[in-house]
């Protein structure tokens, strides 16, 4: 899981494609980076649905690593204009609806700490 959260974007950010991945970290670190990971080929609307799907699908460990993710771009927001933190914690929202009705039990304690985080924000961005 480690690895994987590590590599999350590497294949949206960088040259290295999931059989690079493969290849290196072997095939089930490759697979929950690549669901992880957002079709950038798609249309923006068709890609947040497409990905929301696959979050939904995704192992256990997916979600997880997911919620990791919600909580450290929710902690980098902070710095950001309050239009551009709304947008953050509005993407946070989407996802989390779609993590939400399959998420296992090893997710219900990172869940907490991601709501937990957005309340704080969303408190911020009204005081």
């Amino acid at each position: 899981m480690l690895a994987a959260a590590l590599l999350h974007d590497t294949i949206e950010d960088t040259a290295t494609d999931c059989d690079d991945i493969i290849e290196r970290f072997g095939l089930e670190v490759a697979t929950w980076v690549a669901a992880l990971t957002k079709d950038m080929r798609l249309p923006h609307d068709e890609r947040e649905t497409v990905y929301a799907k696959v979050l939904s699908e995704a192992p256990w460990q997916v979600k997880v690593l997911k919620l990791a993710d919600i909580y450290d771009n929710l902690s980098d927001s902070t710095h950001l204009s309050a239009a551009s933190r709304r947008r953050t914690i509005s993407k946070s929202r989407f996802y989390l609806d779609a993590l939400r009705p399959t998420l296992p039990e090893e997710g219900e304690n990172p869940l907490r700490l991601v709501e937990q985080r957005l309340s704080e924000l969303e408190a911020g961005l009204t005081s």
